[in-house]
């Protein structure tokens, strides 16, 4: 992922992405996560909530956007002080093609499911072989 989803995530958010898709025959599509500690946790969300108002009180008049920012900044440091936990997201989205016209066409279908959960996905360009390997199970690419 390039960027993080610009709306709320719910369980229904990746399911055009992840759907079997008679346009991508040969597609992989991993989650990845970590949880932060807590004392990690802590200090990432006071970090959001003095950035985004440092975003938003640079400008003359604040995007509604920016507000929704630091509202969205003071919630998840509230949700983490009552012990809620912090987690990074990583999504790998791996696809196969027999030759370079239809990866072309592949990658076009991806890219508009990604669309559609709003999240933006970034190609991994002269890494295909490493990033398809981070995407399987552990101990699948030993041998």
């Amino acid at each position: 992922m390039g960027t993080p989803p610009q709306s709320y995530v719910t369980a229904r958010t990746l399911q055009h992405l992840t759907a079997p898709n008679p346009q991508i025959p040969n597609k992989q599509i991993t989650l990845h996560y970590r949880p932060y500690p807590h004392t990690q946790a802590a200090h990432l969300t006071e970090t959001e909530i003095l950035n985004t108002k440092l975003v938003a009180g640079q400008q003359q008049n604040p995007t509604t956007r920016d507000l929704q920012k630091i509202e969205t900044a003071h919630d998840m440091a509230l949700d983490e002080s009552e012990g809620a936990g912090l987690t990074k997201f990583n999504l790998t989205a791996t696809v196969s093609a027999n030759n370079y016209d239809e990866l072309a066409q592949i990658t076009k279908h991806l890219e508009q499911l990604a669309n559609t959960t709003k999240i933006q996905l970034r190609k991994a360009l002269h890494t295909q072989k490493e990033t398809y390997l981070n995407g399987l199970p552990i101990g699948a690419g030993n041998g």
